[in-house]
């Protein structure tokens, strides 16, 4: 066993360059409890981990339980499990988000192919103890309307969402407006 000092990224980063001892086949992060759903995505370290891979020209995949609740952590694995499979079968080096929502995988209303939805899914609560300390936490924000055919959506509808991803980020519409703003 290893120990990375770093973020998730950093973790397979250096594993890939040092410790492998064959070729790697395909990247799996996560499972986690918590949403990396819509605008979440940009900070998750599940999603980057994932991208690490992706940028190695493996399959990848990042999953995710869209909950706190860890009782459905098996659920959501097993839900990424099943994409995973399918995409290391596929010989693709894709990288997918995999979000599950809370309930037992029977329980899912199956699977869907979405795109980043452009919200939060999560709110910052202060909690102030009895001696007045506080304490930041994220919860899930109920009161979202989702875009239809979005990673939020599919996930508020009790169904896995899939969302493919990639790491240009670039606004390619918006290159002529910067360009006007250079001295």
């Amino acid at each position: 066993a290893w120990q990375v000092s770093g973020t998730p990224a950093d973790s397979v980063t250096v594993g890939l360059r040092r410790y492998a001892p064959r070729r790697v086949s395909m990247i799996a992060a996560g499972v986690n409890p918590g949403p990396n759903v819509g605008r979440n995505i940009l900070h998750s370290g599940t999603v980057m981990a994932a991208m690490m891979g992706f940028l190695r020209g493996l399959p990848s995949v990042a999953v995710s339980l869209a909950s706190l609740d860890e009782r459905y952590l098996p659920s959501a694995a097993r839900a990424g499990a099943e994409v995973a499979a399918r995409l290391l079968e596929s010989g693709r080096p894709l990288l997918l988000n995999v979000n599950a929502p809370a309930g037992e995988y029977e329980a899912l209303a199956g699977f869907a192919t979405t795109r980043m939805g452009d919200t939060t899914m999560e709110r910052l609560v202060d909690d102030v103890d009895e001696r007045g300390v506080t304490r930041r936490r994220l919860v899930w924000r109920d009161d979202v309307e989702p875009e239809p055919g979005t990673d939020v959506a599919a996930v508020m509808a009790g169904m896995v969402a899939v969302t493919p991803l990639h790491n240009d980020l670039t606004m390619h519409g918006q290159m002529d407006a910067a360009r006007a703003l250079l001295p």
